[in-house]
């Protein structure tokens, strides 16, 4: 910017090559953050979201069974079984202890932050022995009415990256399973039982 005094007035004058500068900064800012766009919509498939930056993943269901049939596999511990993990030790209430044993050997963990019977449940999650600690990221569960039917709107966020797409995964795996057994069905064995996948 140049300044020139012409009587009382200032007159002020960009130079070319600040112009250029600019230019450069905001060629490289769009660059990156149309990247980001690019990079997002990519891992956008099936219903669900993943990003690297937001880190957080978000699915959804419709499962032929009522809400309030629905809930019950999130908080009891025999019907979380019939789904998901081994072994459950559930406590449903603000504060109480989300404990599953989902492989034989991987067991995640949190507690349990918000229950709304039959539409919202919110928990915090993590693994044990895992550098996602127990409880340091959280889910939050809502049912909606659908006819005779629930769509399910499941969010689980802070997620590293990494982390983010596997997770993705893992609900892949496990929501089918809870569609199935809310309907009085049996998903049949898990595969992921004492297999040597990681979390």
């Amino acid at each position: 910017m140049t300044e020139r005094r012409l009587g009382t007035r200032r007159l002020y004058q960009a130079r070319p090559e600040g112009l250029a500068e600019l230019r450069a900064f905001i060629d490289a800012f769009w660059d990156d953050a149309l990247s980001r766009v690019a990079h997002a919509a990519e891992a956008e498939e099936g219903g669900s979201t993943v990003t690297a930056e937001v880190a957080y993943v978000e699915k959804e269901v419709r499962i032929a069974a009522r809400p309030e049939v629905v809930f019950e596999f999130f908080i009891d511990p025999v019907k979380m079984v019939r789904w998901k993990g081994v072994d459950a030790m559930l406590d449903p209430r603000p504060g109480g202890t989300y404990c599953v044993n989902v492989t034989g050997k991987d067991v995640d963990a949190g507690e349990y932050v918000e229950i709304v019977p039959h539409s919202r449940i919110v928990l915090t999650w993590g693994w044990e022995g895992s550098p996602i600690a127990p409880g340091s990221t959280r889910v939050e569960i809502t049912l909606t009415p659908d006819g005779d039917g629930t769509i399910l709107r499941l969010r689980h966020s802070d997620l590293a990256g990494e982390a983010a797409l596997q997770h993705g995964e893992g609900w892949d795996h496990f929501l089918p399973r809870l569609a199935l057994a809310a309907t009085g069905q049996d998903p049949g064995p898990d595969p992921w039982v004492d297999s040597d996948r990681a979390h």
